[in-house]
């Protein structure tokens, strides 16, 4: 993350909102942003501050797993806001979803908001604003069916490593999202296949698949979205395709835990309603 970018995408946030902005966002100590001590601090006083209405995630990395268990996140209970993150911050939107069935907002961080798509920062901009949550064009339907449920997930490696830590009873009928990037597509089998062994696959209703970047074939010609299929397909439950997030150039937003009806006809033609979240956002 270039502090430019950073600084460009708190701009941006600031025509909207009033952003309090944390002075440690680009520390860094080897491989994370801050030492744990720091991080943990950072998202601590995030969560407790009176003023704060919304939890933005300034950018992606890896670390969130090695703090998820010292937050207080009973507080957040007693005074709920919108967490927003993606990538490496699934183990915070899976683990409320599946600790209080809080909801939160997977969507773009703020570094990203100068290069990434408008329509991707407009949507987010009228979610945290308490308007309608609306599923973006361009949906393609893979399998038919219909199903109805919340819709839940985010990057496969991150759920993969959350399984025996998260009980996989928070996925019980769950419309599952997924996306990922830089990963060879056996390595997405290795991952699919460690989910559905842990019994997070076991009471689907529905999938969503958002973008796998830089998940090229290697010289077998195997695809990642073969890989996709040939777990999901056996399922006889809808699934969806073309969902632009989370690493290329686009990351719509979504409300996680939001409920969605899905429905994929038989030419593949995609339905989709969220039910409304009212004024108040962080329903639980």
């Amino acid at each position: 993350m270039k502090s430019e970018d950073l600084s460009a995408g708190i701009a941006r946030l600031a025509h909207t909102f009033r952003v309090l902005e944390e002075p440690r966002l680009i520390e860094r100590a080897g491989f994370w942003a801050g030492d744990d001590e720091v991080r943990l601090a950072v998202m601590q006083r995030a969560l407790d501050h009176p003023q704060v209405a919304a939890v933005l995630a300034a950018r992606g990395g890896y670390g969130t797993t090695r703090i998820l268990d010292r937050i207080d996140w009973e507080r957040v209970l007693r005074a709920p806001r919108w967490l927003v993150g993606s990538s490496d911050l699934t183990a915070i939107l899976v683990y409320l979803w599946a600790r209080f069935r809080l909801l939160t907002i997977h969507g773009p961080m703020v570094a990203r908001f100068p290069g990434g798509d408008g329509e991707d920062f407009d949507t987010l901009m009228a979610l945290l604003q308490g308007g309608d949550w609306q599923p973006p064009p361009g949906l393609r339907g893979v399998v038919s069916g219909a199903a109805t449920g919340p819709l839940l997930g985010g990057n496969l490696c991150l759920l993969a490593h959350l399984a025996g830590t998260v009980s996989p009873d928070a996925f019980d009928g769950a419309i599952l999202f997924l996306e990922e990037v830089s990963e060879a597509p056996y390595r997405v089998d290795r991952m699919l296949t460690q989910l559905a062994r842990a019994g997070f696959l076991r009471a689907l209703r529905g999938v969503v698949l958002g973008h796998f970047t830089h998940c090229a074939p290697q010289e077998d010609g195997v695809t990642a979205r073969d890989v996709l299929l040939s777990h999901f397909r056996p399922y006889g439950i809808p699934v969806v395709e073309n969902y632009p997030a989370a690493h290329g150039g686009r990351n719509y937003p979504f409300v996680h835990g939001g409920r969605v009806a899905l429905c994929v006809d038989e030419a593949l033609r995609v339905q989709w309603r969220a039910t409304p979240l009212g004024p108040t956002g962080a329903v639980y």
